[in-house]
This record gives structure tokens, C-alpha cells and sequence, in this order.
């Protein structure tokens, strides 16, 4: 969707404008690790799609359970290789991430909700903001 696409071009650059100032930003670290992260599964699918549909329509009913697994194995991954300066920063960190959670899944799914999608859509796309917040946060992060 144009969302996504949009989403591979203007995080880097928003980091770059709204960080930049405080913190060194790499964005072409960013766009580069976007695409990887966003992109590529998003072509993967529609590659896939293209040429076993029905085999995508049966695994289209586990995707939702296997793609939170996989963020939360892919997080709780990333996360012991910083273990030690993670419990050094102590709670103004974990409240940090708690927020962003929470901030990126209300913001989810009230903006759903404004715009009169169904209660599963709403959902849906908030748990989606929620858990992506967290590995997209990290990954940039991390660079």
C-alpha cells in the first residue's frame, strides 16, 4: 500500500529531521534496514501470492499467530544481545518502551476507529502498530 511504501522513504527521513539535531543519524542505514524489514516481506508475499494462492490462503489463517511470534522471538533476540546496558538504564527505559507500545497501539486503533473500520480491523491494526513500533524502534536503534 502507499502506506508502506511511504513508510520505506519518509522514517529516514524524519529521523534524520527530527533527530538529526540531538543524535548522529544514519538514514541510508535506515532506508536500508526499512527495506529489509518492510519491503521485502511485502514483496516476498505478493510473489508468493502470485504463484500459489491457495497455498497462501490456508497459511493466510496462521499468519497473524506465527508473525507475532516471530516479532516477539526477533525482539526478545535482539534484546539479549544489549542485556546489560538495557538493566543499567533501569526503569526510565522500560517505561519508555512501555509507552511506545502503548502510545503506537492506541494510536492504532483510535485512528481505525475514526475512520469507521469494524472492531476486528481496529484490533487488528492496533496490535499491529504495537508490536512493529517495538521492531522498527529497535532496528533503528541499533544503527
Amino acid at each position: 500500500t502507499s502506506t508502506t511504501l511511504g513508510c520505506i522513504f519518509i522514517t529516514p527521513l524524519i529521523a534524520k529531521l527530527a533527530l538529526g539535531i540531538l543524535v548522529p543519524v544514519h538514514a541510508m542505514g535506515i532506508l536500508i534496514s526499512t527495506c529489509q524489514i518492510v519491503l521485502l516481506p511485502v514483496v516476498a508475499g505478493v510473489c508468493l501470492n502470485a504463484i500459489a494462492p491457495q497455498k497462501c490462503k490456508v497459511a493466510g489463517r496462521f499468519s497473524p499467530v506465527i508473525g507475532v511470534i516471530a516479532g516477539l522471538l526477533n525482539i526478545g533476540a535482539s534484546v539479549t544481545k544489549c542485556e546489560a546496558p538495557i538493566r543499567a538504564a533501569g526503569l526510565s527505559l522500560q517505561s519508555a518502551c512501555i509507552a511506545l507500545r502503548l502510545i503506537g497501539g492506541l494510536i492504532g486503533y483510535y485512528s481505525a476507529r475514526a475512520l469507521s473500520y469494524e472492531e476486528r480491523i481496529c484490533r487488528t491494526l492496533a496490535i499491529e502498530t504495537a508490536m512493529k513500533s517495538s521492531a522498527f524502534g529497535y532496528v533503528v536503534a541499533s544503527l
